[in-house]
């Protein structure tokens, strides 16, 4: 039996009385919207659910979009709340709905829903990346990631703070959230932080009722497929933060044995940190970094000199 409870319109108000409201589930769950990617094969189709899935989790969700679409595509006539909806609810069903063939999918404001949507998601990408310095280490970042997500591989970026690492990694992410997502790591050494804030960075559940077991399988699950590359910001703190002298990384062995090993593209990147921490567990501990160091199929250091950031050393 249910342990679900509702409150009646006319019950005495109550803060949790709204928590069910329909406004508050804004974003499509991941853990849905992989398995609907799972019987599509085309990677154009992949692809635009997943950039839908990422933009449903955004300010406006797809109503946004939704309204979007409509203020550009029918400019000679009234783009209606009701329009609004209804669009939006067709875009949910080609993200959701395993019975929908996205290149087919019709919409009564639309000649070619998709070849629509196909152009929405190049002119965001195109948006996106128009404002973009891209400086010599911000070039050398994004080759990087390209490999990592070109190979199927673990790479890694280490350098110093403030040099623009990070933010070229986010930009790189968002650009084409159809096969990428950044997360940055939390600094807590609390494996339910942990997953809960990659949940979320995945557009998944996150409840607090939730056990970081449960929410580790369904991370697991929704990576595992290899339909996302997953960039892992401030990486450093994937090792213990405090007790080195017990405590073994287990976030780094979760993230080889159940990404790497599965063949998930990821890109580390971390302040020389990382290093000094790995060094550390490894004397401390029975830990053989070469687990580690063995599957990283390319690592780059960066450094910087006076207000010029350059490249210090790469290895294969």
């Amino acid at each position: 039996m249910s342990s679900t409870r509702y409150a009646s319109v006319d019950s005495p108000f109550h803060q949790e009385k709204y928590a069910s409201s329909a406004e508050f589930d804004l974003g499509l769950n991941a853990v849905l919207v992989v398995k609907r990617c799972g019987i599509l094969t085309e990677v154009k189709e992949i692809e635009l659910v997943w950039f839908l899935q990422y933009l449903s989790h955004q300010s406006g969700g797809l109503r946004k979009v939704s309204a979007d679409l409509l203020g550009t595509h029918l400019k000679q006539h009234n783009t209606t709340d009701a329009f609004v909806e209804k669009t939006a609810d067709v875009l949910k069903e080609l993200c959701l709905n395993p019975a929908k063939i996205p290149s087919r999918i019709t919409s009564p404001y639309f000649e070619n829903l998709y070849s629509t949507m196909l152009d929405y998601c190049s002119r965001a990408a195109r948006a996106r990346l128009s404002g973009l310095v891209t400086t010599e280490i911000g070039a050398k970042v994004i080759d990087l990631l390209d490999y990592a997500e070109q190979q199927k591989s673990l790479v890694l970026i280490e350098g110093n703070a403030r040099i623009g690492k990070s933010f070229m990694t986010k930009a790189w992410c968002e650009a084409y959230p159809g096969k990428r997502r950044y997360f940055q790591t939390p600094s807590s050494n609390d494996m339910t932080v942990f997953f809960r804030t990659l949940a979320k960075a995945l557009g998944m559940s996150a409840s607090y009722s939730l056990k970081a077991q449960d929410l580790r399988a369904r991370i697991s699950d929704v990576l595992q497929t290899g339909q996302l590359t997953l960039a892992i910001d401030e990486a450093h703190y994937l090792f213990p933060q405090t007790n080195f002298r017990e405590a073994l990384p287990n976030r780094i062995n979760w993230m080889l044995t159940e990404l790497v090993n599965a063949g998930v593209a990821v890109a580390l990147v971390a302040t020389p940190q990382f290093t000094i921490s790995q060094k550390i567990i490894e004397k401390n501990t029975h830990w053989a970094s070469e687990q580690l160091m063995g599957r990283i199929s390319r690592y780059m250091r960066l450094c910087q000199t006076s207000l010029n950031a350059i490249l210090c050393k790469v290895s294969f």
